[in-house]
């Protein structure tokens, strides 16, 4: 009798035992998917061509190639600013504390001002920015060889005019 009643409760504590291990099982690939529906609810992150000469004017830093960056822009001006990570949390994190990732930045009210744009002065809302990966175009000319360009076409267009006349 005795060691039937020693079996009955090893039983019991292996089962209890497995019983845990399943629900810590269970809750693990719940939390997997809630992380997974989350990341997915997030829109689409699409790849930007941006000049490769162009430099960030508040860091003087070229914008990285081939990361998330954070695409803002101007309502009133239509400039195009692209900020890395770090740049664009620390500018959001000064005047909206409370948006803390981008989940938050999406649920927040479009027409809500999150912070200003340090260029232009004018307020950034959170309808006006989207993640980006960029890219830098090929063969973007240098700032002289576009100047030579731009002077060559103004020749011709004058020279053409001038023998029309």
């Amino acid at each position: 009798m005795n060691l039937d009643a020693y079996r009955v409760k090893l039983r019991d504590s292996q089962h209890a035992a497995r019983v845990a291990q399943l629900k810590h099982k269970i809750r693990a690939v719940k939390k997997r998917y809630a992380l997974a529906n989350r990341l997915n609810s997030l829109p689409k992150i699409k790849t930007v061509n941006i000049n490769a000469n162009y430099i960030n004017p508040i860091t003087l830093n070229k914008v990285p190639a081939g990361i998330v960056v954070y695409r803002v822009t101007d309502p009133s001006t239509k400039r195009v600013d692209f900020y890395t990570k770090l740049e664009f949390w620390k500018l959001v994190h000064r005047h909206m504390p409370a948006v803390k990732n981008n989940y938050n930045l999406m649920m927040t009210q479009p027409s809500y001002k999150l912070f200003n744009n340090p260029i232009t002065r004018n307020p950034v809302k959170t309808r006006n920015i989207n993640r980006v990966v960029t890219k830098p175009k090929r063969n973007t000319p240098s700032p002289n060889k576009a100047a030579k360009k731009i002077q060559s076409a103004v020749r011709k267009h004058l020279s053409k005019k001038s023998r029309s006349k």
